[in-house]
């Protein structure tokens, strides 16, 4: 039995539309043009964790019983997270090299790290965690931090995991965008929303809203949130603090490339604020890309 579990965007196409692109458009719009290019697929086969590079699986290294749930590719490395239905760690495969992401950012026996996101920029890898540190004091036991290339910057220390919830990390221009959730204590009721921008935090002052992240490229810098009550999605422009509202429900992640905008949402597509993409009859086609 196979799953899969997509690490970046789904596009989803509809069988019929004058409107809608076809697959192969597509791939050739949102393919990177890298050494290593090609569309990639992380997930697992017969408990196995493994990926797909067009098609042709690649088995990971040591991944018996263990799921592959992100995958990136640069020109010239490839990282696959992964996390153990045993022990439930998380794990890291760069070039196929199997490590702990305790051991692979060089931290204590004692610590243990949630995976919570990443990023490529310019061939920098970006891996966003929680850690957990036994050593520390109850109010510092669980660091949210990233790494750039194994190098940590922290961002905020708690008592529990449960009061705060990231959501995502970009990077533009160098500068990196971390989009967080403050939660109460278990209800998980939102608190605040907001985002570190190298380690600064800013407020939304949007509580009880559901933050989708911030997403960005060099040229555009967004924030997506949804309105419960209205079920609709505002979008933020945080290079010039304009607003607008999309019909799309449920907002999974936005995505830029070729100086196009793409949002998914639950049943559509939407690009560059036009919906392009639904699904029609249950039938939906679903392609995976990765950005160098």
């Amino acid at each position: 039995m196979r799953i899969l579990l997509f690490s970046s965007i789904l596009l989803l196409f509809s069988c019929s539309g004058h409107d809608e692109l076809t697959e192969n458009q597509l791939k050739e719009e949102l393919q990177p043009g890298s050494a290593m290019k090609g569309v990639y697929v992380a997930g697992s086969e017969n408990k196995q964790a493994c990926y797909w590079k067009d098609n042709e699986k690649v088995i990971l290294n040591d991944g018996n019983n263990m799921l592959a749930i992100k995958m990136f590719v640069s020109d010239h490395h490839s990282y696959v997270i992964g996390s153990s239905s045993g022990d439930g760690a998380a794990y890291i495969w760069q070039d196929n090299i199997k490590k702990k992401l305790s051991d692979y950012y060089n931290l204590p026996a004692s610590n243990k790290v949630y995976f919570q996101g990443a990023h490529l920029y310019n061939n920098d890898f970006y891996l966003l965690g929680m850690i957990y540190n036994p050593d520390e004091p109850t109010a510092n036991k669980y660091e949210v931090c990233y790494w750039k290339n194994g190098i940590k910057t922290s961002l905020i220390k708690l008592d529990s995991p449960q009061k705060i919830m990231t959501r995502n990390i970009t990077v533009r221009n160098s500068d990196v965008y971390v989009a967080v959730s403050m939660t109460q204590q278990y209800t998980w009721n939102i608190l605040d929303n907001g985002y570190f921008k190298n380690g600064q935090y800013t407020s939304l002052n949007k509580p009880g809203y559901y933050l989708s992240g911030v997403y960005g490229d060099d040229n555009n810098l967004k924030l997506m949130y949804r309105n419960d009550v209205a079920c609709t999605i505002n979008t933020i422009d945080l290079l010039n603090n304009s607003s607008f509202v999309q019909g799309i429900s449920n907002p999974f992640k936005m995505f830029f490339n070729n100086g196009n905008s793409y949002v998914q949402g639950l049943s559509d597509v939407w690009k560059n604020n036009t919906k392009i993409h639904a699904s029609y009859d249950g039938v939906i086609i679903t392609i995976l890309w990765i950005l160098n």
